[in-house]
């Protein structure tokens, strides 16, 4: 019997968020007969990790800013349990881990998750130092691929593999009967500049007039910000912001417009589970999200940052209730046809075997 392929995925937590849903995905559903996994988190902050099915986690937690202890302590934790791969995600892992698996002889497989716009300086030159550390890269979007040629000065080949997800949670969930009563509207993401929020607020706030209400789910540093915004704007009784949770299908059943007011996205996981969901999308017209969204096809693209914009769509909405079933409707057959989790899967499994066999 040939011996299972042992893939580590180093990722600093699995709390909620794009990059860890990913890896819990991607771990869980691998082929059992060909691979095992470990999963290697910083942190012992991870809800995500109740879900994960197919692997170990290990805790090598990061102490202290500078945390220099973390090469030695991961270089041991893989000569322990000796993986054939290490597969990194986020910074946390790209720096610590893949520095301590190139050492000890490991290839790696880095995926960048994100346009990582606020990233600082010293960040960039770290990963252009250390980019030959990867034997492959892969990200889940075109717009990701053009940012790190851009700005970590990657020559090799960038495997674009858009994530999948579980779409019978989504596919199951009853379509809006129409869109003539009050809408419910719906934000998920983190609360952080990047999401967009204050946009999104800024134009309801001039939408005072409709009938709407917002639930806004998530968490994240700009919580305080985003309470103050709502309080100033006079819409205390038609937001409502509620903690992160496992069971979105729950959220999107409950909402009949999603909207992504990103000022940046890398692929936006959210969109696909939207469209999935059929709901009507209204998203910036950023990063990944236009390889997903067609305009006025299925979902309404906009000016990242307008808040004209996404007035305006939504005013469209309000007023033309009618145009918005047929599009929630396409948005869920596209997502039905390309948003599986089989071909994401099978594109990670031929890098890995790529590998293998080229060692």
């Amino acid at each position: 019997m040939n011996k299972k392929i042992h893939i580590v995925h180093v990722i600093p937590t699995l709390s909620f968020g794009g990059a860890e849903r990913f890896v819990v995905d991607l771990v869980n559903n691998l082929d059992r007969k060909k691979f095992c996994s470990t999963i290697i988190t910083l942190s012992n902050n991870n809800p995500l990790g109740s879900e994960v099915k197919n692997a170990d986690i290990v805790v090598v937690p990061k102490k202290g800013k500078v945390s220099l202890h973390l090469f030695n302590d991961l270089e041991r934790v893989f000569k322990r349990i000796k993986p054939d791969i290490v597969h990194t995600n986020l910074f946390g892992g790209d720096f610590w881990a893949r520095v301590s698996a190139y050492k000890v002889g490991i290839p790696v497989v880095t995926t960048e998750h994100n346009i990582n716009v606020g990233e600082g300086f010293i960040k960039k030159i770290i990963k252009r130092h250390i980019k030959n550390y990867s034997k492959a890269y892969s990200c889940p979007s075109k717009a990701i691929q053009s940012f790190m040629k851009k700005s970590y000065g990657i020559s090799k080949n960038i495997d674009v593999i858009r994530y999948g997800i579980d779409l019978s949670k989504f596919l199951s969930i009853k379509s809006i009967p129409n869109f003539e009563k009050d809408l419910r509207l719906l934000i998920v993401g983190r609360l952080s500049s990047q999401k967009g929020h204050i946009t999104a607020l800024k134009a309801l706030k001039q939408l005072k007039d409709y009938p709407w209400k917002l639930d806004i789910v998530g968490d994240g540093e700009d919580k305080k910000k985003i309470e103050k915004k709502i309080l100033s704007f006079g819409l205390s009784g038609r937001v409502n912001i509620h903690k992160s949770t496992k069971n979105v299908q729950d959220v999107y059943s409950k909402t009949d417009v999603l909207l992504v007011p990103s000022h940046w996205e890398g692929l936006g996981r959210v969109v696909m589970e939207g469209m999935a969901s059929e709901r009507l999308i209204i998203a910036s017209r950023t990063g990944g999200i236009p390889e997903m969204v067609d305009n006025e096809k299925n979902g309404f693209l906009v000016k990242a940052r307008s808040v004209k914009e996404i007035k305006s769509a939504l005013k469209n909405i309000f007023e033309h209730p009618e145009i918005g079933k047929g599009i929630a409707n396409r948005a869920r057959v596209k997502a039905g046809k390309e948003f599986g989790m089989d071909k994401m899967v099978e594109s990670y499994e031929n890098i890995y075997n790529k590998i293998i066999k080229s060692r």
